[in-house]
């Protein structure tokens, strides 16, 4: 429907707002992890960080998004 179109897009929209808001390397964190599905371990390989420091920064950008969707009135 029309409805969902635009929504998608609004989503869309919002998405790339937020990742234009991160620094460089918690950008490509989040991107190589949701967008490209590698691993924490394949990650941490490419960013030169431990595991454990992949998936806080996962997590702490997951939060991040979460609240910055509330705040522009996304149900999450």
């Amino acid at each position: 429907s029309a409805e969902r179109v635009a929504e998608d897009v609004l989503l869309k929209d919002l998405l790339n707002r937020f990742l234009s808001s991160l620094p460089v390397s918690t950008r490509r964190i989040f991107v190589l992890r949701y967008w490209y599905a590698y691993s924490l371990e394949e990650i941490g390989r490419m960013q030169g960080m431990r595991r454990d420091a992949v998936a806080t920064s996962l997590y702490r950008t997951r939060e991040a998004l979460k609240t910055f969707l509330q705040k522009e009135g996304v149900t999450v």
